[in-house]
């Protein structure tokens, strides 16, 4: 069983929408374990309300102690606007005994010390993001024309996607 989420900046991605959202996961993959989240369901629903954080942290917890084979993947941490939020999500994450695999920018976060983690840098190399932007523009016929017709058009491309992608 994976339950994922991915964050993206505009989308304002909170701890508790996360846990939720693996929460709503964990029971499309395993609706044997709809009684143990029925009634916290029948609680927040009433209100028309996500499950608070503990709450949340709590069931998912006791669901994936159940379970042989869980994973969890959170891409995009980096992209939570507010530092308390990433925070109390890796706080929560942290509590839940399943591997968790987490994709973001460098951030201190993991220097803390109530936090174990390895780390392993990944960074698009510019000579990756040109020959990736040169073949889609070769593969895509009008793009291709109006390249071949603008002299630089391509080289401008790359490096405005070089400038903006800051390894990512």
């Amino acid at each position: 069983m994976v339950a994922f989420a991915y964050c993206q900046y505009k989308d304002n991605c909170s701890a508790q929408g996360i846990l939720c959202g693996l929460l709503n996961q964990v029971l499309l993959q395993r609706p044997e374990a709809l009684p143990i989240i029925e009634e916290l369901y029948t609680q927040y629903s009433i209100q028309g309300n996500c499950p608070s954080i503990p709450d949340a942290s709590r069931t998912l917890k006791t669901i994936l102690g159940l379970l042989d084979l869980k994973h969890i993947v959170i891409d995009g941490l980096d992209e939570i606007h507010e530092e308390e939020q990433r925070l109390s999500l890796l706080d929560e994450l942290r509590k839940i005994s399943a591997p968790v695999l987490i994709f973001s920018r460098p951030l201190n976060l993991f220097e803390f010390p109530r936090f174990s983690a390895a780390s392993l840098s990944i960074e698009a190399r510019t000579e990756d993001i040109a020959i990736f932007v040169e073949s889609s523009i070769s593969a895509h016929p009008r793009l291709s024309s109006f390249a071949s017709d603008t002299p630089g058009f391509s080289q401008k491309v790359v490096d405005a996607l070089q400038d903006k992608s800051k390894g990512m």
